[in-house]
């Protein structure tokens, strides 16, 4: 995964507390690559003012076309 892929939850990131406040069938574009793994996404309906999440490759998988 690299800048500007998007991206959902994986199965495993919707089981994770953390993530409860999102929608599940949100699309997210990641906007910068922390490293080790480690992505900062900017989720479909979150206003720009809102804290962006930090979330792990495994937590993510790539968008699928509808």
């Amino acid at each position: 995964m690299e800048v500007g892929d998007l991206v959902q939850l994986s199965a495993y990131g919707k089981k994770l507390q953390v993530n409860q406040r999102l929608d599940h069938n949100d699309i997210g574009i990641i906007i910068k690559e922390i490293g080790l793994g480690a992505f900062i996404v900017m989720w479909q309906n979150q206003s720009r003012t809102d804290w962006t999440p930090m979330h792990w490759r495994n937590e993510l998988k790539y968008a699928r076309a509808k």
